[in-house]
């Protein structure tokens, strides 16, 4: 699964974030500071939440684990 920044639109312009970063599929992972530490929440295409927690390899993990489990039920 290959990552880029997440692009979002911001006006008439798009922008990358530098807090998120997506897959070819869909995927995106967020991050977000707190006091703890920086928080990653990975997110399936259809925006269900597959991870969150400190790590931002556990998060990829999940979305690759989620992308198998789709293509086996297909």
């Amino acid at each position: 699964m290959k990552w880029a920044p997440h692009t979002f639109s911001a006006g008439m312009e798009a922008r990358r974030s530098k807090n998120a970063i997506e897959s070819e599929e869909g995927y995106v992972i967020t991050r977000y500071t707190t006091e703890s530490g920086d928080v990653f929440i990975a997110r399936a295409p259809d925006k269900q939440i597959l991870h969150s927690g400190f790590d931002a390899e556990q998060a990829k993990a999940a979305c690759e684990d989620h992308l198998q489990d789709q293509q086996v039920a297909a």
